[in-house]
This record gives C-alpha cells, sequence and structure tokens, in this order.
C-alpha cells in the first residue's frame, strides 16, 4: 500500500465551470481520455479529448455531438477509444420508463482527428437495463446489462460492424456492490464488488476475488 503522505501530485488541471467530466479512461498509447458534457448558450455538447498522462496536456478535442443523432432523452454514458475508431455507449430514457441502448462507431480519422463518419449499434435482443462497456482483455469491446446486479449479461463484439455480439452471462454474489468493470489480466470480465477486484473468466464459467479489500487493497 502507498502511504497517503507520500504521495506527490506531478501534474493537475481544473476543468472549466461550464464542463462536466463523464468518463475517464486510457488508451493504447498510455494516454487519458475524457468524455465530458460541455454547456454552452446554444446546446450541450459531447466532447472527447485526450491528454498525455505524464504532464496533462491536451493533445486533442473532437466535438462529437455532430454525429450522434441523439435526442433530447438520450444521455452519452461512456467512451472508449480503439486503433479504428471510437465506440461512445448511450442509453435513451424514454418518457413511457423504457430504455433503448446505442453503440455509436465514430472514425476519427486516425487516433486523434475531426470526426468523419459513424455506425449506430442497436441491440436488437438485450436483458436488463445497460450499465457499462469496457474492452475485454482479448480486445473486443463488450457491453454488460443486468436486471438485478447477480447475474450479468456481456454483450462482447468481436466484429462490432456485423452487430451479433456473443453472450456470456456473468453470476457474481448478490448485493456485492458492482461498481464499474475494467481490464484485468487472466480474466474476460473483472469488476469492483465490496470485496475487492472480482474476476470471471467465460470459458470457465469461474469467479474469483483477485484483490481482497483489507489484505492486497488496503480499504
Amino acid at each position: 500500500s502507498e502511504d497517503i503522505e507520500s504521495v506527490k501530485i506531478n501534474a493537475g488541471i481544473r476543468l472549466p465551470d461550464d464542463t462536466s467530466l463523464y468518463a475517464l479512461r486510457s488508451d493504447d498509447e498510455g494516454n487519458f481520455t475524457a468524455l465530458d458534457k460541455v454547456y454552452g448558450d446554444d446546446f450541450q455538447h459531447t466532447v472527447f479529448s485526450v491528454y498525455d498522462s505524464k504532464t496533462l496536456e491536451k493533445i486533442s478535442e473532437t466535438d462529437i455531438t455532430p454525429v450522434l443523432s441523439s435526442p433530447a432523452s438520450e444521455s452519452v454514458i461512456d467512451a472508449i477509444l480503439f486503433p479504428d475508431a471510437l465506440y461512445v455507449f448511450s442509453v435513451d430514457y424514454r418518457q413511457d420508463y423504457t430504455t433503448v441502448p446505442y453503440l455509436y462507431k465514430i472514425d476519427l480519422n486516425g487516433t486523434h482527428g475531426e470526426p468523419m463518419d459513424y455506425v449506430t449499434i442497436e441491440f436488437e435482443e438485450r436483458k436488463g437495463n445497460f450499465i457499462d462497456i469496457y474492452k475485454s482483455e482479448s480486445g473486443n469491446l463488450c457491453a454488460v446489462s443486468t436486471d438485478d446486479y447477480a447475474e450479468y449479461y456481456v454483450y462482447e463484439f468481436k466484429n462490432p460492424d456485423e452487430n451479433k455480439p456473443d453472450v456470456h452471462t456473468v453470476k457474481l454474489p448478490k448485493n456485492g456492490n458492482f461498481i464499474g468493470t475494467f481490464q484485468y489480466p487472466g480474466y474476460d470480465f473483472t469488476c469492483i464488488t465490496s470485496s475487492g477486484v472480482t474476476g470471471y473468466t467465460f470459458a470457465d464459467n469461474k469467479c474469483e476475488v483477485v484483490l481482497s479489500f483489507g489484505k492486497e487493497l488496503d480499504t
């Protein structure tokens, strides 16, 4: 564990007052990626930015609002940068209390460029409410849904353009206080629960605590 008094802040930035951070990740180059909502005089903008992980200097900033066909009831939740495109996950919260999830594949004309085109991936068959997206250890895009936060459905897009994901069922202990998913070596589905970092492998249908709170992880 790290003594909090020995931690040194090497760089820091302050977001403008009109900006809210929605998602923070890292890309394959080791940079930070941020999904921001910027509230202007005309309407709300969704902005994707890339920062140098050491200096926090902004490498690029792209307003992806023009290529999103988002109605007012749709909320952009997360974004993951792949070598070929940016994948944006959103949910349309409709007035009849139904939700419709979407994945947008946005061509950024290379890693850092202006948006050129996009493809919307609709989930024809889904179970529960969508809660997260992540990149698997094998490099595939995965979306996660659940009804009860005990049984999860992972939609693995080995080829997102075909819109025919492999569906995996992941069972975790009930009342596990699921927080979110991320990539961890050796596991297809990794999340943080009340027990610690919990990993799951699709082939073995096996769930185990990788790092425990109070042991490997200090609370």
